[in-house]
């Protein structure tokens, strides 16, 4: 098996909370006319084993080789807790927690970079070789609704190993392609993983607003994804 290029983190600070309520309305089908996902974002979520029941005000920023100038980035904005995840590079990425524990704030440690919320996340390092897309409309529950949605789901593993697999599913409905915060003509509403064969975990998204890349609202956007002042000192702790 050739070696693949995986950008979804092996760990995301908060757990993934466990889905419920999915409902097939048609057949799968494979797919090569799949939606591109916005790069930068804003969104209500729900992430269930997050603080204030899992519900907060997420902004997103990802970028496959990150800089100091253009770090791969997210804001979670929880009630009474904050965390950025902020990955300049392959080597000093740390997700910062203000108000979660007993001091100001500490950090963790992240391994990789963030979860690439992409429509595949899967790339093999032979160009040629491609992950297969598969697609169906479907209902699924979201912010406690049933909402008719296209999945797009999609899968590896290693040497056919289903203990050594990843799946995905990402729900998305259209919107007005090139409106306001709607740059490519698609919204997240709702993002599924599972490892190995487990049960299906995700977060619900709610008033997604997507980011044009060259816009100078998007300028204005990125200028959040900076490490606090209070998160910069020498001393700063590691998170319990």
């Amino acid at each position: 098996l050739p070696p693949i290029k995986f950008t979804m983190s092996s760990r995301i600070a908060f757990t993934l909370g466990l889905i419920g309520g999915i409902a097939a309305v048609t057949g799968q089908e494979i797919t090569t006319d799949f939606p591109t996902l916005p790069t930068k974002w804003e969104a209500e979520t729900i992430e269930p084993g997050a603080p204030a029941s899992g519900k907060g005000i997420e902004a997103y920023s990802f970028v496959d080789v990150p800089s100091y100038d253009t770090p791969s980035a997210l804001w979670s904005n929880y009630t009474g807790c904050q965390r950025l995840i902020y990955v300049p590079n392959n080597y000093d990425q740390k997700r910062y927690l203000l108000g979660c524990d007993v001091v100001d704030c500490c950090y963790e440690e992240q391994d990789g970079n963030q979860i690439e919320f992409q429509i595949p996340n899967v790339r093999y390092a032979d160009p040629s070789k491609t992950v297969d897309v598969y697609y169906q409309k479907a209902n699924v529950t979201n912010w406690s609704e049933i909402v008719e949605a296209d999945e797009w789901s999609w899968s590896f593993s290693i040497n056919d190993n289903p203990l050594l697999s990843q799946d995905m599913r990402a729900y998305t409905q259209p919107c007005d392609k090139g409106s306001k915060g709607c740059p490519t003509g698609v919204k997240l509403i709702q993002w599924q993983s599972r490892a190995a064969v487990s049960d299906w975990f995700a977060i619900e998204f709610k008033n997604f607003k997507g980011f044009d890349d060259d816009s100078d609202e998007s300028d204005k956007f990125l200028t959040q994804f900076q490490i606090p002042d209070i998160c910069q000192k020498n001393n700063l702790l590691k998170c319990d």
